[in-house]
């Protein structure tokens, strides 16, 4: 397959045919080929990309009319791609409002949908690459775990900047047993992995999404491979120009390339490292404006060394939550996941419900959190040994809620 990208399409006087100036440039993949309308000072510059080697330059050599160039983009001979400045549009009010959208669908309910971006930051070892490939392989097959559910398979690119592929092929092997509900299939087919550590020595320098030659480079892989889902692993590795990761200026062309993900309505994930204290993103927070959803994977104080094992919290999510997206304790056991509730979070969230004297009880507590009311019985109780609140103050918040009513008999310790 070749490529055609062309600055200008200019249609010729009636009868006028191709001027051959320059044509044998055209031939060589990557090459800029000068073609002119005769007798014009009208130039249309072409950009040949070759994608299959084995295809005859022969074909190429058929087109000898504008007719034919349209013939050939209709049977797949080329894709064109303009690279013509395009016009900015307006929409009015009147035409937005009449617009009817489809609903986007989830791609992993109920935090992530069509054209939304991600970043899942964590320190090294925490098990970040675990916690995304289980991802990866959820989406491609159309599975669930951890209460997330994908839905249907989508297709997904894997772009990973460091690991050997022999690592990647054993632990997609032993992830692919952790989710449930797989079309194996599909999987098969839809989970594709471009990784760094596979690419011949001479194969050239790999995607780096920090400048435009790199992020073009990607963005036409991905419209090539049709993904629906992208996952880049990590932001480090795939930014070789990125001179400083903390400079806002400097990020900034990745913004443009999520924003190009989002034009085209694929989901994208980017993996990053923490900062040194491992509590935050390393980084300006100029990356923080462009996500929808930002999860962070905190090590645990009981984490046992080279475990994927980490406290999972949702840092920036604009849908309505639920508990599938509170903070939970993730630990990889074998080829499954342990799933915990965070019982400090836990407890933070019903003390800070119960001092807001809100509630009138603790179901009422548990509703509103969307937890067990044994878990805020539990929690309450727990408080109280540990000298955090009283029984006393308890009762008093739930029974300044309901104007000095005497609590009812799930708030009796």
């Amino acid at each position: 397959m070749y490529t055609l990208q062309h600055k200008v399409w200019q249609k010729p006087a009636k009868n006028e045919s191709w001027d051959y100036m320059g044509y044998s440039s055209i031939l060589a993949p990557g090459r800029m080929g000068d073609f002119r309308w005769p007798n014009t000072s009208t130039a249309i510059g072409v950009v040949v990309h070759q994608h299959n080697p084995h295809f005859s330059t022969n074909q190429l050599r058929s087109v000898r009319a504008p007719a034919d160039v349209y013939k050939g983009l209709a049977g797949g001979l080329f894709r064109s791609v303009s690279n013509a400045p395009r016009k900015i549009t307006a929409v009015t009010y009147r035409d937005l409002m009449a617009r009817n959208f489809p609903d986007r669908e989830w791609v992993m309910e109920p935090w992530l949908r069509q054209g939304e971006s991600v970043m899942i930051w964590a320190a090294s070892g925490v098990g970040k690459t675990m916690l995304t490939l289980t991802l990866a392989i959820a989406m491609a097959g159309g599975g669930s775990f951890a209460g997330w559910a994908a839905g249907r398979p989508r297709k997904v690119l894997l772009v990973d900047g460091e690991m050997h592929v022999q690592d990647l092929q054993e632990r997609l092997k032993t992830l692919t047993r952790a989710v449930s509900g797989i079309d194996h299939d599909a999987l098969a087919d839809n989970l594709k992995i471009i990784a760094r550590q596979g690419q011949a020595p001479d194969s050239g320098p790999f995607y780096d999404i920090s400048c435009p030659n790199g992020q073009a480079q990607l963005l036409r892989r991905v419209d090539q491979e049709e993904a629906e889902v992208v996952f880049l692993d990590n932001y480090t590795t795939l930014s070789d120009s990125l001179a400083d990761e903390n400079d806002a200026v400097a990020f900034k062309p990745i913004m443009g390339l999520l924003l190009g993900f989002k034009q085209r309505n694929v989901s994208v994930m980017l993996v990053h490292h923490a900062s040194k204290g491992g509590q935050a993103y390393r980084g300006s927070t100029a990356l923080e404006t462009t996500f929808e959803v930002i999860i962070g994977l905190k090590r645990p104080d009981d984490a046992r060394p080279g475990n994927a094992h980490f406290r999972l919290e949702f840092g920036k999510f604009r849908q309505k939550g639920g508990a599938s997206t509170q903070s939970r304790v993730f630990a990889l056991a074998d080829d499954h996941w342990i799933v915990s509730e965070d019982e400090d979070d836990t407890l933070t969230r019903i003390l800070g419900a119960l001092r807001s004297c809100r509630y009138g009880s603790q179901k009422e507590i548990a509703v509103a959190l969307a937890i067990d009311p044994a878990t805020v019985s539990r929690q309450l109780k727990r408080a109280v040994l540990d000298g955090c609140v009283t029984r006393r103050g308890i009762k008093e918040a739930l029974g300044e809620a309901t104007s000095g009513d005497p609590p009812g008999p799930e708030d009796d310790f």
